[in-house]
């Protein structure tokens, strides 16, 4: 009952600033001016805005890859036009950062790699929104000379920074209390992978373009559609304007933003010497190019094959000793050595309708040899390689735990580490499985003594002796 009752405050937040903002304005020129409306800076716009959905997605990509999940450009693309559908029909961009976070983990990965890679990039997004505003402020503040809107807009900047800042050094501090309960245990997880992509030059670099050229496209977007309405608003003017705007826009108490963005850009042309009609109907026809954009999105999610997966049989597989050499506590990724044949089991798997799954204790975590976020940045390094040659492994569970471990929070029993089967438990209720059909490789006791937990055949493995790729044809074959 919670939620649709907060549906209906935001739904009612909405009607009534749209209200507020179309009192302020004369109504009939408004709607005389849409008349004239000039179709062809509209179509410009709304190309524009598929252009950035589409960097949107080579954005979140890159940082998706960092957190260790699989995720092609196309799937990337289709993914994000989805959630800017469910942008337009839920608050603000909360509901499409769901989807994508959905979306992903269930086609491969994994809950904990979507969620952290969909946060880091809002937070990507946002701090090079805050740093635009802020670059752009001895320009701005020649516009505005009121002291409260100016301070407001060094409030959104330097806020906004401060933010991402703090966000970051989160997992650079020594807060062992955050790592007590699972919620803080993860934002230090993430962001630590933030940090490590911040640090990563090539990586860092990328995201920071994209932001960048993400923004631009926006601004552009909506120059396009000033132009459409003969609106008086140079590109470099709403250079100065729009970036406080959508940060504000972007506070989810409101459906798609809706009345939040138009007062705010009625009061940001105003500040302006502009016309506030003007902003006015160029945010509503912002917000309307937007939700045809999101319609893309709507068509993909009704047509396509992004629900609910089916049950499929699964083929659960060791790590260290089965798809890569173990020469101990192995993780960085210069290190990976691939067992004879492990590529080519993986991607006979894929064609053979298997869910491939790596279910892997690492208590390398747990004695404080390396990070969480190194394992999910090595388990991205073996996804990229194993993409290469046409392959993939829909998801990767990992036990982190130790009671021997010297981190006092991970050293303990836990019934993830193998033989326990929580992994696997978990991965059958994120991935409907096929039990009967299912099977788990490993090299040690304790991996068929799981496999004969979770209730599903169990093969006993030998690097030695076996090829890997010849042991997952002899198991599919006799499906």
């Amino acid at each position: 009952m919670r939620r649709p009752l907060l549906l209906l405050l935001k739904a009612a937040i909405s009607i009534i600033l749209l209200y507020v903002s179309l009192r302020s304005v004369n109504v009939a020129a408004l709607a005389e001016r849409l008349s004239r409306l000039n179709a062809g800076w509209v179509a410009a716009a709304l190309l524009l805005q598929a252009a950035q959905v589409a960097l949107q997605a080579l954005r979140w990509r890159t940082i998706a890859l960092a957190c260790g999940a699989s995720l092609t450009p196309h799937t990337a693309v289709r993914i994000n036009f989805v959630a800017a559908f469910f942008n337009q029909v839920l608050p603000s961009t909360i509901g499409g950062d769901a989807a994508r976070i959905w979306l992903l983990a269930r086609s491969g990965g994994g809950w904990a790699s979507a969620t952290y890679s969909v946060l880091i990039d809002r937070v990507a997004g946002i701090l090079m929104l805050a740093l635009i505003v802020i670059a752009c402020l001895p320009w701005t503040l020649t516009l505005v000379q009121d002291p409260i809107a100016r301070a407001v807009l060094l409030l959104i900047g330097a806020g906004a920074i401060s933010g991402a800042f703090a966000f970051i050094m989160i997992g650079m501090l020594p807060l062992p209390l955050l790592k007590r309960f699972a919620p803080t245990r993860h934002l230090v997880e993430v962001s630590r992978t933030a940090g490590r992509l911040a640090r990563s030059g090539r990586s860092a670099g990328t995201v920071g373009a994209l932001s960048f050229a993400i923004h631009m496209l926006t601004i552009a977007s909506i120059w396009c559609l000033a132009q459409s309405v003969s609106a008086s608003a140079s590109f470099a003017l709403l250079l100065f304007m729009i970036p406080p705007v959508l940060l504000i826009a972007s506070i989810p108490v409101s459906i798609a933003g809706w009345g939040l963005r138009e007062s705010s850009m009625i009061v940001a042309f105003t500040f302006a010497g502009l016309a506030a009609g003007d902003g006015l109907i160029v945010s509503i026809l912002f917000g309307l190019t937007a939700f045809a954009i999101g319609t893309i999105g709507g068509i993909l999610w009704i047509m396509g094959d992004m629900r609910m997966p089916s049950k499929r049989p699964a083929a659960f597989l060791d790590r260290d000793g089965v798809l890569n050499i173990d020469h101990g506590y192995v993780h960085a990724a210069e290190r990976l050595e691939w067992i004879a044949g492990a590529p080519q089991a993986v991607k006979l798997l894929n064609d053979a309708g298997y869910r491939v799954i790596v279910v892997t204790n690492q208590s390398g975590v747990a004695r404080g040899f390396y990070d969480e976020a190194t394992v999910k940045a090595f388990h991205a390094h073996m996804q990229t390689e194993l993409a290469a040659q046409g392959a993939r492994i829909d998801a990767f569970y990992y036990c982190p735990h130790h009671p021997d471990g010297t981190v006092k929070e991970l050293a303990v029993r836990c019934a993830c580490r193998k033989p326990g089967t929580a992994m696997l438990e978990q991965a059958a209720r994120e991935w409907p499985t096929d039990k009967t059909a299912s099977f788990l490789i490993g090299d040690k006791d304790s991996d068929m003594a799981t496999a004969a937990g979770f209730g599903i055949k169990g093969v006993k493995f030998d690097a030695a002796t076996q090829r890997l790729d010849e042991v997952v044809r002899g198991l599919v074959g006799s499906r």
